[in-house]
């Protein structure tokens, strides 16, 4: 019945009942919300959909929750809370720009040893707080939220001037940036970013292995004309 909740206009809209899952005819005047529970199926349904094996998980679809506009997903059953149609759209559209993503990256996404990008629950300042006490050169692969379809490189790299308090730096690729060209090439090609940090498992290891089948060893490469082709962000 997901189907029939979410993939139909208001010309043709089902309205859930009270546990999200019992759908009945909505007059074309009624407004239509959606409960948390709908919006958990749809996000795994769509995720599973994509062809994506890494499983999402808990906080994975609490953050997915979070941004549909559930704050407290436990509350929100409890009180049968739900979200209008408008927040439902929004909520549609940016997890679309998400699960294209994923696509693009999707061998370094289901990666799991190392973990080579972190799930939707890292953002800016938990990265800045793993990468504080690693050396120079370590950095984390995450996604945007607030850009759904860009992937941020976060790096530890106190040499240039654009890092934090804490020496690091956030470099953004663009989903036009992947259009072409993969993400291990990107990766490749950036001389600040040396060793993957597996943040769930404190490992470090050099970005040739977890970009192995599409590494080729540069002989040189100019670190100048490398920063202007990412961009280097401060709120990212």
């Amino acid at each position: 019945m997901l189907n029939a909740a979410v993939g139909m206009d208001r010309q043709g809209s089902y309205a859930s009942g009270g546990n999200g899952f019992g759908m009945m005819p909505a007059k074309q005047e009624d407004p239509v919300f959606y409960s948390v529970e709908v919006i958990r199926e749809y996000v795994v349904t769509k995720y599973e959909a994509a062809g994506l094996t890494r499983p999402l998980t808990e906080m994975d679809i609490r953050i997915l929750e979070l941004q549909a506009g559930f704050p407290d997903s436990h509350e929100a059953r409890r009180l049968g809370m739900q979200i209008s149609y408008e927040q439902w759209k929004t909520f549609q559209e940016w997890y679309g720009e998400i699960i294209d993503l994923l696509m693009k990256i999707r061998t370094t996404w289901n990666q799991s040893d190392p973990t080579a990008v972190a799930g939707l629950e890292v953002g800016r300042t938990t990265a800045c707080r793993a990468l504080q006490r690693q050396t120079p050169g370590t950095f984390m692969i995450r996604l945007s939220l607030s850009q759904p379809g860009s992937v941020v490189l976060s790096i530890k790299s106190p040499e240039l001037e654009e890092s934090d308090g804490a020496g690091v730096v956030h470099a953004l690729l663009q989903k036009d940036d992947l259009h072409g060209r993969r993400i291990c090439t990107w990766i490749r090609d950036f001389p600040y970013a040396k060793m993957l940090l597996d943040i769930y498992t404190g490992n470090v290891v050099s970005k040739k292995d977890v970009c192995m089948p599409d590494y080729v060893r540069l002989a040189s490469v100019d670190a100048n004309c490398d920063r202007t082709r990412f961009g280097i962000l401060d709120n990212q």
